[in-house]
């Protein structure tokens, strides 16, 4: 049987993906390997340090869908060795607490191509589970400064 070589670009296209998602999603699951030796936790955090840096793969309009159209929580995913991993941990399911930035969110969201910024969003924890794992300070924090989005590599609805 024959490969069906529009398969991969067909994937990429379905899923919205690109091969700069693969490459972050491989990296951290290479991270979360129990087998993975510390010479080479150190390269990755590394290749994260780069990312976060420079990357912005995820901006705060990407959000605005999940919050303010579809109204579901959204589960984030951190990169491994950011500032927001090691405060709450690997992911959460979270729902956004926008203050009066969504004027300016919502504008750039509408705008024709989307202005994409980068910048601290306040949410609540949704999930009782993780409630549960995270402290008072932990949850205040989140609810108080919340999370950068330079920190976060993939959202999705919850």
């Amino acid at each position: 049987m024959e490969p069906n070589p529009h398969f991969q670009r067909d994937l990429f296209e379905k899923n919205k993906l690109t091969v700069g998602d693969l490459v972050v999603n491989s990296l951290v699951n290479e991270w979360n390997h129990p087998r993975t030796s510390p010479a080479k936790r150190e390269e990755l955090a590394l290749k994260f340090a780069e990312f976060i840096a420079t990357a912005n793969i995820v901006c705060r309009e990407d959000f605005y869908p999940f919050t303010h159209l579809f109204y579901v929580p959204t589960q984030v995913f951190f990169f491994p060795t950011s500032e927001s991993y090691e405060l709450y941990g690997p992911a959460l399911i979270v729902d956004i607490t926008y203050g009066d930035e969504i004027y300016q969110i919502k504008e750039n969201y509408n705008a024709s191509p989307v202005i994409r910024t980068q910048g601290y969003l306040r949410a609540e924890c949704v999930s009782a589970y993780q409630v549960k794992q995270l402290n008072t300070s932990q949850l205040n924090q989140l609810e108080t400064q919340g999370f950068h989005t330079r920190d976060v590599y993939r959202i999705i609805n919850a």
